[in-house]
């Protein structure tokens, strides 16, 4: 499903750059804060010039979150040029291109040398549910359906009892206290469940994320930091964000309210669905 298209991308981003004056301001804007931030930046190490392994700390932290924009970059970029290999993988498999994801490397490498037939489309269908995959004294043993959802609540600290929890802790990632009704959102199909208003409560967030994003009124997800996505584009956004709750996920349910106070990093559960 293409929630998304170029024509939209187009007409979004003509709206926002309309004109070379507009395009000129915004740079300046974002040369500006640059400069702003290095100043901020001088600051601080000047408070500290009495301990110099923070200096030394401050300046590395800095270099990690330009690479890791630039991690970023480069993976999304490996996956543009990888897309036409994959559509071929799905060609000869006769599967949907979404569908590969399900197959392991050591599967795929088997077919294509003849060697070894796809799972079935039963076994497919039960790795959609529940798939796991362990390393037993060197060897990958894979799991699915059933077999994989009973080794997950035995030996998965994650699948713990926590349905009755009537609040939930996190890490604030962009302040302020709202209401609002949970929207779980799995992948990007169910971005079209997102009304303006609603929490979007994921485990975590991507870019392909941002139209729903702009439509919540709060956003809270199960992984990530300061530094994450959906912290970054809440505070662009100026909408609260609760990153980091690990459970986030499994204790909202769709259509729930909830209050999300990002002052104190707490979602209280006021009425469940």
């Amino acid at each position: 499903m293409l929630l998304f298209g170029m024509k939209n991308f187009l007409q979004l981003e003509s709206k926002k750059l309309s004109g070379t004056a507009n395009c000129k301001k915004k740079l300046s804007a974002l040369s500006q804060t640059k400069c702003d931030n290095n100043k901020k930046k001088h600051q601080y190490k000047k408070l500290f010039v009495a301990y110099p392994k923070f200096q030394e700390y401050l300046e590395i932290t800095n270099r990690l979150c330009v690479l890791k924009d630039e991690r970023d970059e480069a993976r999304r970029y490996c996956y543009y040029l990888s897309r036409p290999l994959y559509n071929e993988l799905a060609k000869r498999m006769r599967l949907d291109i979404n569908r590969l994801i399900l197959i392991s490397p050591e599967e795929i490498i088997g077919f294509l040398e003849k060697k070894m037939r796809l799972p079935s489309n039963k076994e497919l269908l039960g790795r959609q549910r529940n798939y796991i995959i362990r390393n037993i004294a060197g060897k990958l043993v894979s799991s699915s359906d059933g077999k994989a959802l009973a080794f997950s609540k035995t030996h998965l600290k994650e699948h713990e009892e926590v349905t009755n929890n009537k609040t939930i802790t996190g890490i604030i990632a962009s302040k302020g206290i709202v209401k609002g009704h949970v929207r779980l959102i799995h992948d990007k199909s169910d971005l079209l469940k997102i009304n303006r208003g609603d929490v979007m409560v994921a485990i975590t967030t991507h870019p392909d994320y941002l139209s729903a994003m702009k439509r919540a009124v709060a956003v809270v997800t199960d992984e990530g930091g300061l530094t994450c996505h959906a912290a970054i584009v809440s505070r662009e956004l100026k909408i609260p964000c609760i990153v980091g709750t690990k459970i986030a996920t499994k204790v909202l349910k769709d259509g729930g309210l909830v209050e999300v106070d990002a002052n104190k990093a707490v979602i209280k559960i006021l009425k469940r669905s």
